[in-house]
């Protein structure tokens, strides 16, 4: 989250953006009325609207079942695209609407978002042209030409358009950003105005260091961690600065206090070693050139909608910081991140894909793919992917994915060969310390695969290895009581895993259902009502808290916990079986619920979370 002194300033923003990206259209003379999303549209077209809406096949936006038609189908596909992030089609409906009118300014304004955000430069900048040729007050349009005329380095151009853009709102965050950056490109340091937030300070700080002034930069450093609000990455960056400029004692001292913060961060811990052994360690190599710092300006703005969930702004500037530097590893990776949270899997991998094999990135890119290839059912391309990733860059991860892969889709004997060639390819007095997880891993597959004689040895080997491992400790203590072994060391256990987090529902069930098996219902009860609370459509979960309250004499609630259970219930045939008995007879005096299938379900926490 940005630091408090940009809250407000953050706050008027984003509802700036916001309103602009979701634009009130005017057409020509009409009156107007109110759509549902709050939109207007011309009263005359809003029983065309009503129509286009009511088209059975419209959510499909299938060019072979619904063709929109008119201004109210044009527009309202356009706004149904958008609202799905659908950029391409989004834009190319808008381009359509402009045809029934388009000179209307609120529009043109409209148009030019989608067009950005289409990644349809050219069209945007020519309507930003036509709607700044108008008498209109749009900072927006404003903001998208002085990047456009930055780009081609017309500096003349770009304080003119700068000059023009009305003060408030965005103007005065873009305004100084862009104007020191314009200077700095002529070899001018002016950054006085670059003192209201954190951004900016950040700015003042690289133009300097950009212009190779490093009194100044240093200055400016000073004066920022002074104030406070800094984020890790911003210090690190600092640090990285200081030895740049040949302050080797301040960049020590900053990695210090980062090394504290993120202990268990590689290249951090790398840095500082070397730095106290004296050893050379290369500075930051700064900012190329005037544009590639605007894009950073244009990208630092993105992020922070971004760190919102404010998508469409975020997506709109991350595409303006694309437009000035296209090959930007930072911006691709937050575009297809905006892309992923948002289903656009396809997207989202070809903004992965554009990174390059040269960049240090490409590995983590390529298995961000395989991610999203697994996620959207792509399970075959998913492993391919990775299978060329350990080939080509070497990558020993991605081959422990592979495995993961597998045992996910419960392909337990292929998840089990995997993990062995990955545990070959590395070599067995190699796996500590990087690849340790592959223990725990592959003891979760061999457990469920049936082999618990193996799947206890490599699970106690990543235990022994990582003692204080939530996950590692839920799933081995769960297993142990679950055979009825090790019994109080498995309880303290499963203790030890729900103090260390307290808010995972998995491990809540499991100390639940471990005091149940103990015979302790009425603690059983507390904890399993807490995880169905956190987890309120898993079957197991809800089973159990069936059973826990029959136990307390909770009929009714119980037979409504299996209930739930029952609609929850997915691919488990031998629980749904169970829970259609416990419906129809309630509990035998001496009952035995299924254990195996809440080690299936607890093992989902590791997978949803991917923390090894």
């Amino acid at each position: 989250m940005p630091d408090k002194k940009m809250t407000k300033g953050a706050g008027s923003l984003k509802l700036i953006i916001s309103l602009l990206a979701g634009a009130a259209l005017g057409v020509g003379a009409y009156a107007l009325t109110k759509d549902q999303s709050g939109s207007l549209i011309p009263a005359s077209l809003e029983s065309q609207a009503q129509m286009a809406l009511n088209q059975p096949a419209y959510n499909t936006l299938s060019s072979n079942i619904f063709q929109p038609t008119g201004f109210a189908g044009q527009y309202l596909s356009g706004f149904h695209a958008q609202s799905h992030h659908d950029w391409k089609n989004a834009n190319q409906y808008m381009q359509q609407s402009l045809s029934y009118d388009g000179e209307n300014p609120a529009l043109i304004k409209r148009a030019i978002m989608l067009a950005i955000g289409s990644g349809n430069y050219e069209r945007a900048f020519q309507l930003a042209h036509k709607l700044s040729a108008g008498e209109n007050d749009e900072s927006i349009g404003e903001l998208f030409l002085a990047v456009e005329a930055l780009k081609k380095e017309d500096y003349a151009a770009t304080k003119q358009t700068l000059d023009s853009m009305t003060n408030g709102g965005i103007a005065d965050f873009v305004k100084p950003l862009l104007y020191s950056w314009m200077e700095a490109a002529k070899g001018e340091l002016n950054t006085v105005t670059l003192r209201k937030n954190a951004i900016h300070m950040s700015h003042g700080i690289l133009i300097a260091h950009y212009l190779k002034n490093n009194d100044q930069t240093e200055n400016l450093m000073a004066e920022s961690l002074a104030l406070g609000g800094i984020t890790v990455n911003e210090l690190k960056r600092m640090a990285e600065i200081y030895l740049d400029i040949g302050r080797k004692e301040k960049a020590e001292a900053i990695f210090e206090q980062l090394s504290k913060v993120m202990p268990t961060d590689p290249e951090i811990k790398q840095t500082l070693a070397a730095l106290k052994e004296d050893k050379e360690v290369k500075g930051y190599s700064g900012i190329a050139s005037a544009q590639d710092g605007v894009a950073l300006a244009l990208y630092d703005m993105a992020k922070l909608f971004y760190q919102e969930n404010s998508d469409d702004s975020a997506h709109i500037f991350a595409q303006m910081s694309l437009y000035l530097n296209p090959v930007d590893v930072d911006t691709h990776i937050m575009l297809a991140g905006i892309a992923a949270r948002n289903e656009r899997y396809d997207e989202a991998i070809a903004y992965y894909d554009a990174i390059k094999p040269e960049s240090s990135y490409y590995t983590q890119a390529q298995r961000e793919i395989a991610n999203l290839l697994e996620e959207s059912g792509r399970t075959d391309k998913a492993i391919a992917a990775l299978q060329n990733l350990a080939e080509i860059k070497k990558d020993k991860e991605s081959l422990i994915s592979i495995g993961d892969i597998y045992r996910r889709s419960e392909n337990f004997p292929e998840a089990i060969a995997a993990y062995n060639r990955a545990e070959k390819e590395i070599g067995k007095d190699k796996i500590l310390p990087d690849y340790w997880h592959l223990y725990y891993v592959r003891g979760m597959a061999l457990e469920r695969n049936g082999d618990w004689a193996l799947a206890e040895k490599d699970l106690v080997g990543a235990l022994e290895f990582n003692p204080n491992h939530p996950y590692v400790l839920n799933y081995l203590g769960y297993a142990w009581a679950d055979k009825g072994e090790n019994l109080d060391k498995a309880r303290d256990m499963i203790k030890k895993a729900a103090a260390l987090q307290p808010e995972d529902g998995y491990i809540t069930d499991s100390l639940g259902w471990i005091l149940y098996r103990d015979g302790n219902y009425t603690d059983a009860v507390k904890y399993l009502e807490k995880a169905v609370e956190l987890l309120p459509y898993d079957a197991v979960i809800n089973d159990h808290l069936g059973d826990a309250y029959w136990k307390t004499g909770r009929r009714l609630e119980a037979k409504f916990q299996w209930e739930r259970a029952k609609n929850s219930v997915k691919n488990d045939d031998t629980l749904l079986s169970a829970l259609e008995v416990k419906l129809e007879n309630g509990l035998p005096a001496n009952n035995s619920s299924i254990m195996q299938a809440n080690n299936a379900s607890e093992e989902k926490s590791e997978l949803e979370t991917k923390t090894p």
